[in-house]
C-alpha cells in the first residue's frame, strides 16, 4: 500500500475544503456536504500522524469546526450521513442520485489521474509523475470505503496502472537529472560570485517556489520555503556593503516573514 505523507494529507484536506467552501457559495449544500466529509477524513488522517500536539490539537479543532458545518448543512438537505454507496454503482452512474465522501475521493483521484495523462502526453513528465502519484493517494484512501471485493479489485487495478506507468516516469526523470548534473559539472566555473550575489540569488529562486506552492495553497510546503529564503536573505544582508540594496533586502525579508507568520496557523 502507499503511504501518504502527513503533508499530502493537509494539501488533499484542503483541497477538498475549497471544494467545499465554493460548493456552498453556489448553495449546492449536497456537493458542500460531501467535500467537507472527505476533507474531514483527510484532516483526521493529517492529526493521526501528527507528532506536534499543538498542531494536533489545531487540527482537531479545524475537524470539529468543519464537522460542526457539514453537520448543519446535512440537517439543512436531510442527507443520511451513515449511508455509503460502493463504488462499483458511484463508478458506472447507478448512484447518481446521492453524493458521498467516497465519491468526492474518487472523483479526484480520476481528475489526477487525467490531468496526469495530458501532462504525459504533453512531454511534461515531471507534473505526470506528480498527478500520476496524487491520483493513486486518492485511489488508496478511497479503498477504505470499499464495501465489497469487486469494488476495492477495481481500485487496485486503477492503481497498479498507473503506478507502473509512475514508475517509468521516474526512472527517465532520474536519467536526465544524472545527465544534466554531468553536464553542469563539465561547464566552464568562470569566475566566482561575490556571497552577497550568490546567497541574494538562491533567496529569491526560493521564494518564487514559495509562492508558487502558496498559490497552490500548498501551505505547509509554502511556509518551509519561505523560511529557507529568509536564512538565505539573512546572509545576503549580512554580505551586502550597499545600504540601499541592504534596505531592499529587509524589505524583502519583512514581507515574508509576515507571510511565512499566516502561514505558521493554517499550513
Amino acid at each position: 500500500m502507499l503511504a501518504m505523507e502527513q503533508a499530502t494529507f493537509l494539501d488533499n484536506a484542503l483541497e477538498l475544503l475549497s471544494h467545499a467552501i465554493n460548493a456552498e457559495d453556489n448553495h449546492d449544500y449536497t456537493e458542500a456536504y460531501a467535500q467537507y466529509m472527505a476533507a474531514l477524513d483527510y484532516l483526521m488522517a493529517a492529526q493521526q500522524y501528527e507528532k506536534n500536539e499543538k498542531s494536533r490539537a489545531f487540527l482537531k479543532e479545524k475537524a470539529d469546526e468543519y464537522l460542526n458545518r457539514a453537520e448543519a448543512i446535512r440537517q439543512r438537505v436531510h442527507i443520511d450521513m451513515h449511508k455509503r454507496s460502493d463504488m462499483a454503482a458511484d463508478v458506472d452512474g447507478t448512484n447518481k442520485g446521492h453524493t458521498t465522501a467516497q465519491s468526492v475521493i474518487l472523483d479526484e483521484a480520476f481528475k489526477c489521474a487525467k490531468r496526469a495523462i495530458d501532462a504525459d502526453a504533453s512531454h511534461n513528465y515531471t507534473e505526470a509523475y506528480k498527478q500520476y502519484m496524487k491520483s493513486m493517494d486518492h485511489f488508496m484512501f478511497a479503498q477504505r470505503y470499499g464495501h465489497d471485493e469487486q469494488s476495492r479489485s477495481l481500485i487496485r487495478s486503477e492503481v497498479a496502472e498507473y503506478l507502473s506507468r509512475a514508475e517509468i516516469i521516474k526512472e527517465h526523470l532520474d536519467s536526465l537529472k544524472e545527465s544534466r548534473a554531468a553536464d553542469n559539472a563539465n561547464l566552464s566555473k568562470g569566475p566566482p560570485r561575490p556571497p552577497e550575489v550568490v546567497f541574494l540569488h538562491t533567496a529569491i529562486e526560493i521564494t518564487q517556489r514559495a509562492i508558487q506552492q502558496d498559490v497552490k495553497k500548498y501551505y505547509r510546503s509554502a511556509y518551509e520555503l519561505y523560511n529557507d529564503a529568509l536564512d538565505y536573505f539573512m546572509l545576503a544582508h549580512k554580505y551586502e556593503k550597499n545600504e540601499q540594496k541592504r534596505t531592499t533586502i529587509r524589505a524583502n525579508m519583512e514581507e515574508y516573514l509576515t507571510r511565512a507568520e499566516v502561514l505558521k496557523y493554517i499550513r
